[in-house]
């Protein structure tokens, strides 16, 4: 190595250097033995983003994401309890907050043979949502009766309710509730809170009809949405579905009706990425800033296939990682969004793993 190394470039040169973040990736001084240990011990604990080809705000987004799993490590060795209730105290708190099942008589009366294509197509989608969420209702609705009915004394104490009470001491969704679930990372009273806005979102499209905006973070499955939106334009234009994309438009001013093709959606989030309103393009995000930036409204639009080398094309998903595991047959992919990409093109937003995200971990 020693001899490999005699012919390197002047040290301190562009070449030197193995990376250029930092002085400290590069080969030491001292070419002995002692000096590349001395070396090795001097690299930082925590590698900067840059050093992998990421943002120079990825950092904001690794650090709290390594300091929650070390916490929670923490709380499951030394049974920590994280916030001031105990568990029967939460669960009736919970049980009493829980909002009520979706009346689906009240959603199918939305039907109309006189609705257009897409609208029918919508009405469907919202009777899917119905269902999926009076079936998960029910689901917390049970676990949060077993362990008020057992703190009180009034029924044994069943394996499921332990199992379920241990994860809520610990402030986690219980295994069961995810069976049952969309896909989530937040915490418990996080979760309770999400779910309380998203049964009020679909109350709304209910009664007042599809909304001009969708909420695409509040449906149980976004991809059934996008699915279909597409089915509607593919049978009103007699074409095959494996030929039609989603064109994504940034809308500047907010629509106070429907589009007549395709749909309006908000609410999603960038991560390694952010968007730069005044060139109409992605850009770096701010170092320090939030890890996951708000999307601007977006017309997504069906059209038949067709190349656009200035886009990228930016995933959507609907959780960065973790639940997705947890429940193999519900796919974390939802569509892939066409984004002007700037002047640095499509494949420096791939490289930095530029995506778009349902929802936040908080």
């Amino acid at each position: 190595m020693q001899a490999n190394l005699k012919g390197a470039p002047a040290e301190g040169s562009a070449l030197w250097q193995l990376c250029r973040v930092s002085d400290v990736y590069a080969p030491p001084s001292d070419l002995t033995y002692q000096g590349f240990v001395e070396a090795v011990q001097s690299l930082p604990d925590f590698e900067p983003a840059a050093l992998l080809g990421l943002a120079a705000g990825a950092d904001a987004y690794a650090l709290p994401s390594l300091a929650r799993d070390f916490f929670n490590d923490l709380s499951l060795r030394h049974n920590v309890q994280h916030n001031c209730w105990s568990v029967e105290e939460f669960a009736a708190i919970a049980l009493k907050e829980l909002p009520e099942l979706v009346s689906c008589d009240r959603a199918s009366s939305r039907f109309s043979a006189s609705d257009g294509r897409q609208t029918l197509c919508l009405n469907a989608v919202m009777m899917q949502e119905v269902e999926r969420y009076n079936s998960l209702l029910r689901c917390i609705k049970s676990s949060l009766e077993c362990v008020v009915e057992v703190s009180a004394g009034r029924t044994p104490l069943s394996p499921a309710t332990e199992e379920d009470a241990k994860q809520l001491h610990q402030a986690k969704v219980p295994d069961s509730w995810e069976r049952c679930s969309y896909m989530s990372n937040k915490p418990v009273q996080i979760y309770l809170q999400d779910l309380g806005e998203r049964i009020q979102h679909l109350r709304c499209w209910i009664e007042e009809g599809a909304p001009p905006r969708i909420w695409l973070p509040g449906l149980f499955a976004p991809r059934g949405l996008i699915t279909a939106v597409i089915q509607a334009f593919t049978s009103t234009q007699k074409i095959s579905m494996n030929s039609v994309e989603l064109r994504s438009s940034v809308v500047s001013t907010l629509p106070d009706k429907e589009p007549e093709i395709g749909i309006y959606v908000q609410g999603l989030f960038l991560e390694n990425c952010c968007w730069d309103k005044e060139h109409g393009t992605l850009a770096e995000p701010e170092i320090g800033a939030m890890p996951a930036v708000l999307c601007p409204l977006l017309w997504l639009c069906p059209r038949e296939v067709r190349a656009e080398p200035g886009n990228y094309r930016c995933p959507v998903y609907v959780v960065a990682a973790g639940a997705s595991a947890m429940r193999p047959l519900q796919p974390n992919f939802v569509c892939h969004l066409g984004l002007a990409a700037g002047p640095v093109g499509p494949i420096h937003w791939l490289v930095r793993g530029a995506r778009a995200v349902t929802q936040t971990d908080t």
